[in-house]
């Protein structure tokens, strides 16, 4: 057999390259198979929708060619408006109600209130109330709880722009649209059932980025309309938490037990477990301890 591999090795060598080359010119070849190969539609600006594959030419969703793409700005601009504050008080709940009853004048409404007993001995209680007021009386809303509290130990307010967000959403609808109103005329001439099929199925598609587009147009319109505000109240300040950062020790000592307190009950139950899981196995090598010891002595 060696001295065949011998007298045979420029054959074999030769059968070897042939076969390299042509597993490399099929790989050359295999891009120009798969670009003439049917696409199932993703994108409007590179691949081929389903009513494109049927015969009919659909307006590119994306670039809206043929529709007036110079977006139409709102004449104002859409900002989000949020404020948190931390507030000690003398009366916990006679606090949470006064800020309810302030989003109710306001024309606004209560999103969310919580209250939490500290210390049941002492009495001592923490609130979270956050309300939504209109976008106008959200400064009116600020001062008035800033007035009612003994101290205001943080506070921080923000405004997010979102006007471009919003603009562009809104020459993204109309583009939409237009394809939507081109895919039914489309519709009203197909003939065959697979014509129809397809043009409904891109239709399908294009109605639901429709649907998607305007909730967020409108959730960005309500957001800006009705400003979010959050108040943390207590009667002892360490209890609040910390909106902007400033060195509180006693607050940091109090994390610092906390998370000591939780830190050992983790490890108690850890040790817990491994204690029941693993008592099976120390059962038995007690056992065979014992059976060593009891041995030796027969």
């Amino acid at each position: 057999m060696k001295d065949w591999l011998l007298k045979n090795k420029s054959k074999l060598l030769l059968v070897a390259v042939a076969l390299l080359l042509g597993y490399w010119l099929g790989q050359r070849r295999s891009p120009e198979i798969g670009l003439r190969s049917p696409a199932t539609f993703t994108s409007p600006t590179t691949l081929i929708s389903p009513a494109e594959k049927a015969g009919f030419a659909v307006e590119n969703v994306e670039t809206g060619t043929g529709v007036n793409e110079e977006p139409s700005s709102p004449s104002e601009r859409l900002v989000i408006k949020t404020g948190t504050l931390s507030l000690l008080v003398k009366d916990v709940r006679e606090s949470v109600d006064k800020m309810q009853k302030l989003a109710t004048d306001l024309s606004g409404f209560v999103v969310d209130s919580n209250i939490t007993i500290v210390d049941e001995k002492k009495g001592n209680l923490r609130a979270t109330v956050t309300i939504r007021v209109p976008a106008g009386k959200f400064d009116e809303a600020l001062k008035t709880l800033k007035d009612s509290a003994l101290k205001v130990t943080s506070e921080q307010t923000s405004g997010q722009d979102v006007t471009e967000e919003y603009t562009d959403l809104q020459s993204r609808l109309r583009n939409l649209e237009a394809t939507e109103t081109q895919l039914l005329k489309i519709m009203e001439r197909a003939g065959e059932i697979k014509d129809v099929l397809a043009v409904q199925q891109e239709l399908t598609r294009v109605r639901e980025q429709i649907e998607t587009t305007k909730g967020r147009m409108k959730f960005l319109e309500e957001s800006a309309a009705m400003s979010r505000l959050t108040a943390y109240f207590a009667t002892e300040e360490e209890e609040l938490p910390i909106v902007e950062e400033r060195w509180r020790p006693l607050a940091t000592a109090k994390a610092a037990l906390r998370s000591l307190v939780s830190l050992s009950q983790t490890i108690a139950d850890k040790l817990i477990f491994a204690l029941v899981l693993f008592s099976p196995v120390v059962i038995l090598v007690l056992i065979i301890l014992v059976w060593k010891k009891l041995k030796r002595r027969i």
